[in-house]
This record gives structure tokens, sequence and C-alpha cells, in this order.
């Protein structure tokens, strides 16, 4: 590839097969290094080497290359180095000043030697030798100062516009990070604080802990979620009377009796963190209470005794271990009761010394149903999904075995 700080010399460079005729002088037989005809047939030669280096495609200096230098050029500093008036020969030292051509802008210097000799009455010139260029600094025209100053204005501006751009993805990004920072700290405030509920309620005893209705979840949602509710839609919601007629003027007249009895029941609800409902229950003494279907639970009892956890195994999908155990667990009147861990494992403990006989009943053929009430702390709301987190903290668990022919039988243990 050509380069316009090419350092390459030729010597010579090329041999023309041709001679330039021209008109004689009165020195030297009439020939000189300066002469107009002379230096004439120098820049014809130069122009016709150009053409042929063009054509050919090879390079045998920079400024014989149009592809590189595209600029006129003149001949200056022209010099008589030496005489052989016996031959009747010149030789003579120039300097090709090249103008800035269109790519590089630059305008560049090369020096040549050439011979001038005669011939009889025929005074020929030969180039015969191309020094190394070299770069002339000259001041710019008015047209190159407006078109730097342009340049340099526009490369400013974008130079600033990538700064400015460059500020902006670091303010978005420092701001970011800062909100992930912040959420990252409140999340580990929260997680502390349900931690340390859940510490203090799995200590509660039974009795602390609220049976709640399917209907329920709707006024703990609306009681302690914070997200916010109209009249309007608590009437909709909780008042059969509202609902029931389309006179604005009765609406009107029963809002505020039933609005005040509403924001009572809705309040009743704004402390009760920690409930309880039941997992396949079959007798449920409490009608109100939630009851899920047994198979929600999908409890199974290992009949083959762990003599390491003095134990029978139980899986089941509100067990620690098991990886179902999140999730929803029933939806109603739009609000989701989600479970958001399950503090226990799931096992039957009993002494070695008394598990032979249930190791036997369970290896026989017999039915083998677990019914559990669930003992639950409220974790948190999601608002945009209508949600109620749980964390599960133990379960009172019936297991119930029939022999065919025979009685039922129970055993009560508890799952922590």
């Amino acid at each position: 590839m050509f380069s316009s700080k090419s350092t390459h010399h030729f010597k010579p460079f090329f041999v023309l097969p041709f001679i330039f005729s021209i008109a004689g002088c009165d020195n030297m037989g009439g020939i000189s290094c300066d002469g107009k005809d002379e230096i004439n047939s120098i820049k014809e030669q130069i122009k016709y080497e150009r053409d042929k280096q063009k054509q050919q495609a090879a390079v045998l200096s920079l400024f014989f290359n149009p592809l590189m230098f595209d600029g006129a050029f003149d001949i200056k500093s022209i010099e008589e180095k030496k005489q052989d008036k016996e031959q009747k020969l010149l030789t003579c030292s120039a300097n090709l000043i090249f103008s800035r051509d269109s790519e590089y802008g630059k305008s560049q210097s090369l020096p040549i030697e050439y011979t001038v000799s005669k011939t009889g009455e025929t005074p020929s010139v030969n180039l015969t030798d191309v020094g190394k260029s070299s770069v002339i600094d000259t001041p710019p025209t008015e047209g190159q100062k407006k078109y730097k100053t342009n340049l340099d204005k526009q490369n400013k501006l974008i130079e600033a516009q990538r700064a400015e751009q460059e500020k902006a993805i670091k303010a978005e990004r420092e701001k970011a990070q800062k909100e992930e920072e912040e959420r990252l700290a409140q999340e580990v405030v929260r997680n502390k604080k349900i931690n340390d509920e859940i510490t203090d309620a799995s200590l509660l005893p039974d009795d602390k802990f609220s049976s709640v209705s399917k209907d329920d979840l709707l006024y703990i949602f609306i009681a302690q979620s914070g997200s916010p509710i109209s009249d309007n839609e608590k009437l909709k919601l909780f008042s059969d009377k509202w609902n029931s007629t389309q006179d604005a003027f009765i609406k009107r007249d029963i809002e505020k009796d039933e609005l005040a009895k509403i924001n009572s029941d809705i309040n009743k609800f704004k402390e009760i963190k920690n409930i309880k409902f039941y997992i396949g229950k079959i007798k449920n003494d409490d009608k109100n209470i939630i009851n899920l279907p047994r198979y929600k639970g999908d409890f199974r009892l290992n009949p083959v005794y762990n003599f390491d956890t003095q134990s029978f195994p139980i899986t089941g999908n509100y067990c620690k271990e098991s990886p179902y155990a999140q999730g929803q667990i029933l939806s109603h009147r739009g609000i989701q009761l989600n479970l958001d861990r399950v503090l226990n494992s799931c096992e039957l403990k009993i002494p070695e010394s008394e598990a032979r006989p249930l190791s036997d009943r369970f290896n026989s053929n017999i039915s083998v149903d677990i019914v559990t009430t669930v003992y639950a702390h409220i974790t948190g709301f999601e608002q945009a999904q209508n949600r109620i987190d749980i964390a599960i903290l133990r379960q009172n668990v019936e297991i119930i075995t029939q022999k065919r022919g025979e009685q039922k039988e129970t055993i009560n243990t508890v799952f922590k």
C-alpha cells in the first residue's frame, strides 16, 4: 500500500525510450538547464511517466502514482551541477513542487537530476535520478482555514454531545445502582422483620391463631395491604342491600349506615397476622374455616421406618422438602392466598421401641389418610396481584389408618 510518508529512493527510476528535441541555445552549443524548452521537456517526461505508472499500476515513486497523489506540479530551484564542454553535456538538478492534492492537502517537494546534451544540431533532455520526497509546510488557504474551523466546531459539538450522552448514561446507571442497593437494603430489613415475626409467631399456642374463611381473606387484604379502595367499591363488595337497588336516591340513603358497618368489619381484621385452616378435614366443626381438598396437600406416608431419624417419612405439598412448597393455595373473590414458604418438615416421629407394630400396620393392606390443621403467619401483600403471602409454621396432623373390616385408628402428631 502507498504512503504519503514514503522514503524510498529510486536511482535511477527509469530510462526513457525517447528523446525530446529542443531548439538550440547559445551556451554550450545552445543548451541550458533552465531553458524554456528544457523545462517543458522535463514536465512532459514527468507527465508521461505518471500516466505510464497509472496504467501499469507499478510504483517507482509516490509522486508518480496518481492514485496516491494527484496534485499539479512545477519545477523550481534549477541548478547547473556540471558542464562537459567536450561532450556538450550539462548535468542539472531541480525540485519538483507538487501542489496540495485532494486527499492529503499537503504540498510535496521531490528532488530530481537530469542531463541536457547536444548531438549534432539536436539538443535532448534525459531524467536520470529521483530523490526522496518531503512535505512542504505551507500556510493553509482561506478555504482550508474555513474548512478546518468548521471541522473543529463540528468535532467539538460531537464531542460535547458524546460527553453529555456518557454523563446521562452514567447518571442513569448510578441511579439504577443506587435504587437497586436501596431495594436490597430494604429487602434485608424486610426479611429480618419477617423472620423475627415468624420466630415470635412460631412460639404462640394454637389458640392464638385465628380461624379464617375464604370471605375473610378479602377483609384481611383491604385492612392490611394499603391498596386504595373507594366507598363505592366497598359497597359493591360487601353490601347486598346497596347492590339490590338501582335507585340512586335509595342508594344514597343507605350508604352511611352500610359504610359504617363495612368499615367496622374491615377494622376487625387489621391486627390478624396469624391464621389457621384445614387440609382434607372430613368432619369440620367450624363450617366457615378454610378447608382445602385433601389432594391439595397430597400427603403420602412412607411405610419404611427410618432408624436414623426415628420416624416414618411423609411427603406432601406443604412440607419443607417439597419442590411444590410455594405458590397459590386458593383464589376467592379475586384474592389469592399464596404460599411464600414452608418451615416444617413432615415426618411421623415414633421411638424405635414403639415403631414395630406401626410398621407392621403401615405395611399391611390398609388405607392411610392424613388430615392437617395448618398454622400460618401472614408475611406480606402484593397489591398488583391482590395477593396475601403466608408462611406455614407448623401443622397438627391426624394420620388415620383402617384395615378392611376394622375400626379406624388415628395417630396424632405435629409437623414442626
